[in-house]
């Protein structure tokens, strides 16, 4: 029986997110993806709400909450950005293309197979009935498809699509969000225990002048903790 996967960390989280971001082509990721995001998921839930329980007004509370909404942010993106890559895979394999299908996931080549099949019975709306019962989806484990017999009447196959076009570009575009980060300076007015971030732990002591995000600055700022340091020239 093989060993279990390690868990799945932050940092694991957002590399896999920046990967996906800026690769047209599906990144690089562990066979239980989708699982180990929920087991994180529910990991940083159960911490927060047990922090919530004991101390629902500490600076600790507010850090993990921060962490626990971009977790769920990053995790939702890279879903959403690899579904969008293996639409385009599923267009192009309709049209012709042999895709390289290792970097998928069991539930990934499962959505891959059933959009495959529906863009290839899209595109046989037109083609003669003779045809369309000719046509076999290729099985994405390795079954080559059947080839149709070329009637001296029916059109020649489409050549396959180009590796990025105008539609590739657009579909890719509208995923692209940027990150906004709304960053304030403030300068600590007491000393302050350990506590989590959306990005990072904050180790703060007194007069310490530090960068971080507004909602977590205005909570220490609200409780005397810390004051808002005005950085324009």
């Amino acid at each position: 029986m093989a060993p279990p996967a390690d868990p799945m960390t932050f940092e694991d989280l957002t590399s896999l997110y920046r990967m996906e971001k800026k690769s047209t082509s599906l990144a690089e990721a562990r066979k239980d993806l989708y699982a180990a995001i929920c087991r994180l998921l529910a990991d940083i839930q159960r911490d927060y709400e047990k922090q919530l329980v004991n101390d629902p007004d500490s600076i600790i509370t507010d850090g993990l909450n921060e962490r626990r909404r971009k977790m769920m942010d990053f995790s939702q993106r890279i879903v959403d950005l690899r579904m969008n890559k293996i639409l385009i895979m599923a267009l192009r394999g309709a049209m012709g293309s042999e895709n390289p299908l290792e970097r998928l996931t069991s539930e990934e080549r499962d959505f891959y197979q059933s959009v495959l099949a529906d863009c290839s019975a899209h595109r046989g709306l037109i083609s003669s009935p003779r045809r369309r019962k000719e046509v076999r989806i290729p099985d994405i484990l390795g079954e080559e498809p059947v080839a149709p017999s070329m009637k001296r009447d029916e059109p020649k196959p489409l050549p396959p699509p180009v590796s990025e076009g105008p539609l590739e570009e657009t579909l890719q575009e509208s995923m692209a969000e940027e990150e906004r980060s709304d960053l304030v300076v403030i300068r600590v007015t007491e000393n302050l225990p350990t506590f989590s971030g959306a990005d990072r732990d904050y180790d703060l002591r007194k007069e310490d002048v530090v960068r971080m995000p507004l909602s977590l600055a205005m909570a220490l700022v609200n409780r005397g903790k810390a004051v808002l340091v005005d950085v324009r020239p």
